[in-house]
This record gives structure tokens, sequence and C-alpha cells, in this order.
């Protein structure tokens, strides 16, 4: 599931704040451990996906799942 957000500093500040558990942060890379895989498994994902998904956040809801958080655009 994901929702985009009008003030995306805002909505990520207050979720920080509030406690939730970031899978990915805004700003971060998406690493092999976000899906479970080995360290040493390659992403083969290009250059233009990798900028996109750098701006996304993903957080974990109380049951477990993960929720994506992005700012609209």
């Amino acid at each position: 599931m994901g929702i985009t957000v009008p003030d995306y500093d805002d909505a990520l500040n207050r979720l920080r704040d509030s406690g939730v558990t970031f899978i990915k942060d805004r700003g971060e890379d998406i690493t092999t451990q976000m899906y479970g895989l080995p360290d040493d498994t390659p992403l083969p994902l290009d250059e233009g996906f990798m900028k996109v998904i750098k701006d996304i956040a993903f957080i974990e809801d109380p049951d477990g799942y993960c929720i994506e958080i992005m700012g609209q655009h």
C-alpha cells in the first residue's frame, strides 16, 4: 500500500517522532536486506528507477506490512 502526503518532510518527521519503524527512509538506497536477500545478491535495477525510489520512504505498520510514503508532486 502507498500514500501521498502534501508536506512530505513534515509527515516523515511526525512519523519519526511517533516512533514509527522506517524500513527505508527518504534519501536512502534500497538494499538486499530490505528484501531478505543475501548481501551479495545483485539488484538489477536501472539508474532511473534508483533515482525515483531514493525519494520514497517505506515504513512498517503495526502488523508488519510495508507502507510506501511519497510526497505529492
